[in-house]
This record gives structure tokens, C-alpha cells and sequence, in this order.
């Protein structure tokens, strides 16, 4: 046994402390790692400005990171800098680039039985019939054969069952030749930077060869893979003879931004205009936060996301389908579901109640299946969000407005091709929403009562699809709900599209709400969420913590951590002196 006299060991203790104390002094006092530069969108006052202001922004030392050429109404380009850049001639206005986020809830009940409660899965036995109860028939009468769907989300899974059968080999013949085309084409996603499909002539301005793992499945997230099998997978989807294009703009916590979003929205456009791709085209997405203005006319008309979509709407016929939020609030407050041109879907029950979280009010167009839905799930999906998973983790159940859009998309996609059966030439997914509205289902959803009774009829819009024992829908069904059946019953197709059936909201002043206020906020929705559940266990989803994202850092844990430990021998050191 050796002794050690408790004063030696007290000194060293006391040397170690003070070595310590430099050490936490020195850590603090390190500067931080630097940031990287802020994102900014500058707006062109004309197309035929863009080379004197990228002339410009060079002389003054300001590099063109990106420019959007092809949305005919939004003429820009993006630049990454630690400070804003100076409005120069040919310059209307310049933008700090915002965060979205999927409109995604937290995990549902569920398990396969549930999903299926008269045979076949709930979502689409509910959309081809009038009214509830729930008949065991999800027959179709068109499966959107010809259309195409872009996806914009977090990645595809390609080899999923639900697309493997369109995607199983890379090979020129083998997707023109089939029934239909599934492909990860792009992910705008920083580190993943890629536009890949030299075999149809897309990869027009390729950076980088990505792995054919990368093409196979890039969604380590799992809401993409989810968002398209409800649009076009080949037993969960609306229309599964579709073609289904996954664009990869959020990344692998489900967060994104406007330039990702843009830069997808540009390439579209430019596949459309130069005629890559031909036949209806409807655009998915589910994702959007909070308008950066209280202004509802800028949110609706102005803001750049809206001015993409009225690009791809007004002037290709590219109906943009968008997820009208998870907020229990007005969407005109966000973008960008707020845009006037886009079809915004709100979310319901297997009940018909609309979602208590569900944004609504007059800019949301539609109401369509969005709670506890069956959903495929990606094979490198991480995370517990989707806890309830069955068929071996091959599918999930969640809940969200992000499964209304894709269902809404899908829909598009099948009368888009019953449309053009009527011998109407050139019809696009714009002609199909027409459709979609003039036949929606009216006095089936309802409010529950944690919300008040609805008071814009854009809620009463329950989305209809045709079954295959309805051959005259489109007649029975359109001619009555545009009460004439005299003339061309296609003519509503040039009437006015997608006006608010109710007035537009005041603005509002200091919006958007301080990160606090949303944050409790969520709390609330959660709270509700709950009671709405028909299971009270919820998981959180790891891009909506109860923290904001930058509370903690690897700098302040190696601080707490040092500190922690001088505090500890700090108090052994005052023990053993006394």
C-alpha cells in the first residue's frame, strides 16, 4: 500500500485546476469556425439585363453562383455572399434565400389492418365515392397513363416495390420501352450535387457523375419516397401508370431552401419549353414555411416562389400541386401554398374530419386523405418518426398534409388522360384541375370540434376520382356541377381558375412570428394532434425539435464539458484541503 499525503496530492490537484482554468479560458476565447456565406436571389428587372448585371456583380467582386433562366415570369440569379448585394441597374429586387421544411406530422397509428379497414387502403377507397362508409372498392377508371409527375422532396427509392418495376435497369430501351419511367433525375442538395439521365438527353449541365447507388435511392430521409408512392406508386398511388420524376431538393433531415427549390422549378420548366417532355405534367411538393411578409398579396402573387408557378401554370400548363401546411392556420400566410396559381391540399381522416393541424381558409383548394397514411418507405430511411412500419419495413404510416398534394397530383395525372379521351386536343394538368374542382364532392369533410365550423367553401371540396364501374363520370358528374349541359361541355376549360371562394385575410403585422412563438406553437399542434390521434403515442420529428437547430453546437458541448470537469475537481480539491 502506498500512502500519499493529502496535501502532495492536494497540490497536484490544485496545479491540474489552475491548467484546467487556462484551458476553458483558452477554449472560450477560440475563434469560432466561420460561417458559411448567406444566400441571396436577385430578381431581374428583364431577361436581356442578366449579362450587364452579372457584369456588374463581378466588377464588384460578387460571383453568380446560379441563374434561373427558364421561369419566364421570375428572370434571376443567385449569389452567395456574406452580404447582401447592391440593388444596380437591371436589378428589381434582391431576396434572402428562406428555409422550408416537409409538411410533415409526427408518426400515426397504425397497423396494416387499420389501414384497410374494408379491404383495400383506406386513402383510395375514400377518394372514388361520394360519402362515407367506406365501400372496399379502389378501382380507377384511368391510371394516368401518359402523364408525368415530378416529385420535389427529399429523394426517391427507386428500388422500392412500388417502382422497381419501372426502374430496373438504366438502359435507354428499357425505360422508353416499358409502361411507364421512374427515375431520380437531380438532387440540388449541396454535397449531392447532380442532373443525370443521358440516356433521354437530361443531363444538360452535369457537374458530376453521381454513384448508381445515388440514382438507385438518395433518400436517407424517407418523406420523398413516401410523398411518391401516394401519387404514382404501383399499389398506393392515384395513378400508377404515370411517369414519375423525383427531383431531390431537401436534404436529409427534411430541410431545404428557395434556391434548391427555384434552381428544380427552372429545370422543369426548361424539360417542358424545349419539349423533353411532352403530355400533362403536374408538379408535387410538400414542403413551405412561413412568408417572410405579412402581406397577402406579396404571398400570393409576388413572392418568387409564386412567380415560378405562375410560370409553369400560365405560360406551360405545368399545374403545381402544393401541400397546404401543417399550422392550423390561414395558408395565405405561407408560401409557397399561398401562390394564387397553385393547388393547394389540405388534409383529412378516415372519418372525413380535415386534419386539426391542417392549414385552411381560401387558399387552400382542396381537401384530400392525409392522416395515418400507408406510405412506402425507403430502405435507407433514418429516424424513428415512422416508428409504425409493416410488410418487413418496407412501408410506414405518418401523417401530414404532404400525402394531400401527391394524392391531389395523382388525380391530376388520371383526368388529364380521361380529359384528352374526349377528343380535346393539347390538354394539360392545368385543363385537368379545372376538372378536378368542377367534380370535387361537397358536404363530406367537416371540422372537429377543437377547430371552428368552416367558413370559406374552398373547404368543402373533398377530392373524386372516378371508379371503373362510373364510364360516364365525366359527363354525370362535370355537366351537373357546371349546371349546363347545353353546348361544348368542355368549355369551362378557358373560365377563370382557382379564385378564392372567400375573402382573402387582412395582412398581418409582425409576421412572421419570432422562433419562440413557433415553437410553442407546435406544442399546441401537438397537443391536438394528439387528442385527434386514435393513438396517443406520437414520436417527435427530428426536424421539428423542441429546440431550435442551433441551441447546441460541438463548441459550447466542449466548453460545458471542460467546465464540468474543472467544477468537479474544484470540489474534491475543496474537500481534501479541509
Amino acid at each position: 500500500v502506498v500512502e500519499v499525503s493529502g496535501s502532495n496530492f492536494a497540490s497536484v490537484l490544485q496545479m491540474f485546476f489552475q491548467h484546467a482554468l487556462v484551458l476553458v479560458v483558452v477554449v472560450s476565447a477560440a475563434p469560432k469556425a466561420s460561417s458559411p456565406p448567406k444566400k441571396y436571389l436577385v430578381e431581374l428587372c428583364s431577361e436581356e439585363a442578366r449579362p450587364s448585371v452579372e457584369a456588374e456583380l463581378g466588377r464588384l467582386g460578387i460571383e453568380v453562383h446560379r441563374h434561373l433562366r427558364y421561369l419566364t415570369r421570375l428572370p434571376s440569379l443567385f449569389v452567395h455572399d456574406d452580404e447582401e448585394p447592391p440593388v444596380v441597374e437591371g436589378i428589381c429586387d434582391v431576396h434572402a434565400v428562406r428555409k422550408t421544411r416537409t409538411s410533415l406530422r409526427d408518426s400515426a397509428s397504425s397497423w396494416r389492418e387499420e389501414m384497410m379497414p374494408a379491404g383495400k387502403y383506406w386513402h383510395k377507397d375514400r377518394i372514388n365515392q361520394n360519402y362515407l362508409p367506406l365501400d372496399g372498392d379502389d378501382s380507377s377508371l384511368g391510371d394516368g397513363h401518359g402523364a408525368t409527375i415530378f416529385v420535389f422532396d427529399t429523394g426517391l427509392d427507386a428500388t422500392h416495390p412500388e417502382f422497381a418495376a419501372a426502374s430496373s435497369s438504366s438502359s435507354s430501351s428499357s425505360f422508353q420501352g416499358g409502361r411507364r419511367q421512374v427515375r431520380n433525375v437531380a438532387s440540388y442538395v449541396e454535397g449531392e450535387d447532380f442532373e443525370w439521365w443521358p440516356e433521354m438527353g437530361w443531363g444538360l449541365s452535369l457537374k458530376k457523375k453521381p454513384s448508381a447507388d445515388l440514382v438507385e435511392n438518395n433518400d436517407r430521409h424517407g418523406h420523398g419516397s413516401m410523398t411518391s408512392s401516394l401519387a404514382a406508386g404501383a399499389t398506393l398511388g392515384v395513378a400508377p401508370s404515370a411517369n414519375l420524376y423525383h427531383f431531390k431538393v431537401l436534404d436529409d433531415t427534411g430541410w431545404g431552401d428557395d434556391e434548391w427549390s427555384l434552381l428544380a422549378f427552372d429545370r422543369v420548366a426548361e424539360l417542358v419549353a424545349t419539349g423533353a417532355v411532352t403530355g400533362p405534367t403536374a408538379i408535387s411538393i410538400s414542403y413551405g414555411d412561413a412568408c417572410d411578409r405579412g402581406d397577402v398579396e406579396f404571398c400570393r402573387y409576388s413572392n418568387p416562389s409564386a412567380l415560378a408557378v405562375a410560370s409553369l401554370v400560365r405560360d406551360l400548363g405545368v399545374q403545381v400541386v402544393i401541400a397546404a401546411g401543417n399550422d392550423d392556420d390561414d395558408g395565405c400566410f405561407y408560401v409557397p401554398q399561398a401562390s394564387s396559381d397553385a393547388l393547394s391540399a389540405g388534409a383529412s381522416d378516415v372519418d372525413d374530419f380535415v386534419a386539426t393541424w391542417s392549414n385552411v381558409g381560401p387558399c387552400v383548394d382542396v381537401i384530400a386523405p392525409g392522416v395515418d397514411m400507408p406510405l412506402a418507405l425507403s430502405s435507407k430511411a433514418k429516424g424513428d418518426w415512422y416508428e409504425k412500419v409493416f410488410d418487413g419495413g418496407s412501408y410506414a404510416v405518418a401523417s401530414g398534409t404532404s400525402f394531400a398534394a401527391p394524392m391531389t397530383a395523382g388525380t391530376l395525372a388520371v383526368y388529364a388522360t380521361l380529359v384528352r379521351e374526349t377528343n380535346v386536343t393539347n390538354v394539360t394538368t392545368v385543363d385537368a384541375a379545372r376538372v378536378l374542382l368542377a367534380v370535387a364532392t361537397h358536404k363530406a369533410v367537416q371540422q372537429t370540434e377543437m377547430r371552428s365550423e368552416a367558413n370559406c367553401p374552398n373547404e368543402d371540396r373533398f377530392l373524386r376520382t372516378p371508379a371503373s364501374y362510373e364510364a360516364g363520370f365525366l359527363e354525370h358528374r362535370m355537366l351537373p356541377a357546371l349546371g349546363s349541359s347545353q353546348g361544348n361541355p368542355l368549355a369551362f376549360l378557358d373560365a377563370p381558375f382557382l379564385e378564392a371562394l372567400c375573402p382573402v385575410p387582412p395582412d398581418r403585422r409582425h409576421w412572421p412570428p419570432p422562433p419562440k412563438e413557433r415553437i410553442e406553437h407546435r406544442e399546441v399542434l401537438r397537443s391536438r394532434r394528439r387528442q385527434h390521434s386514435r393513438d396517443l403515442h406520437r414520436v417527435f420529428s427530428p426536424h421539428e425539435s423542441h429546440f431550435p437547430r442551433h441551441l447546441f453546437t460541438t463548441f459550447h458541448l466542449r466548453a460545458a464539458l471542460i467546465a464540468m470537469v474543472c467544477l468537479f475537481f474544484g470540489f474534491l480539491l475543496f474537500y481534501l484541503t479541509q
